[in-house]
């Protein structure tokens, strides 16, 4: 389901502009750094509006091949998730995170660099996404690009996924806020135009099923490569 279709072409009521919720931003920290280490930089983005999106990079494990962006603000507030859904209250948080290999380039200068930023980028308007058009992001939605184009000229992939969080345990894909909330990690995955239409008519399980066919592994899909296969072409 295309996170487009739940949504109005303007944005909902505008709510007050958040500051940083550090509650949460200790609590994101904490639980995962047993799995991906400290926090090695912080990206503000500066696009922040209903909630304060930060992404926070982690340092890699020794046994991982790749390095974890994580927002924090998504949580910040409820989400407001369709009464239709049954017991709506268990999706009400989530934050996003997304896997990105060794050699991407995340030195100084890349926020100048639209070639390196633009994962950063999608992230951030993705979790911008929910508040600022009063509605909700959970997994199987998926997110084009504007107009369908590229993200950058030297790749094709042109939208994105939200599913669980495939390359973590089970145990790891909820955080407990002291505060009750309890935060659903979600993982983001890039498509090409031929995967996301894919998406849109046959629903994103059919999707799975169609990936997990083609032999591609979930690290070779979850981890961002700018040229892997397309499964749908």
């Amino acid at each position: 389901m295309s996170i487009e279709d739940q949504i109005g072409p303007e944005p909902g009521n505008q709510l007050e502009s958040a500051a940083e919720d550090w509650t949460l931003i200790e609590a994101v920290e904490d639980h995962l750094r047993p799995y991906f280490g400290e926090v090695e930089r912080v990206f503000d983005p500066k696009a922040s509006g209903v909630v304060h999106i930060d992404l926070h990079l982690f340092e890699t494990a020794p046994e991982d091949e790749f390095r974890t962006l994580v927002t924090t603000g998504l949580a910040q507030r409820p989400m407001n998730v369709p009464s239709e859904v049954e017991n709506p209250d268990e999706y009400r948080y989530a934050e996003l995170l997304l896997h990105l290999p060794l050699d991407w380039s995340l030195e100084s200068g890349i926020v100048d660099d639209p070639s390196r930023f633009w994962p950063i980028q999608a992230l951030s308007g993705l979790a911008n996404i929910p508040h600022s058009r009063e509605s909700w992001i959970w997994g199987g939605h998926t997110m084009r690009n504007k107009e369908l184009e590229p993200y950058d000229p030297d790749t094709e992939l042109c939208a994105a996924i939200v599913c669980p969080s495939y390359l973590m345990p089970d145990e790891a894909e909820v955080i407990k806020v002291s505060d009750g909330r309890n935060v659903v990690l979600l993982t983001v995955g890039f498509l090409y135009r031929e995967e996301f239409d894919f998406c849109v008519e046959n629903g994103s399980e059919a999707f799975f099923d169609r990936l997990e066919a083609s032999g591609l592994s979930p690290f070779e899909f979850f981890v961002l490569d700018k040229k892997r296969p397309n499964v749908c072409k």
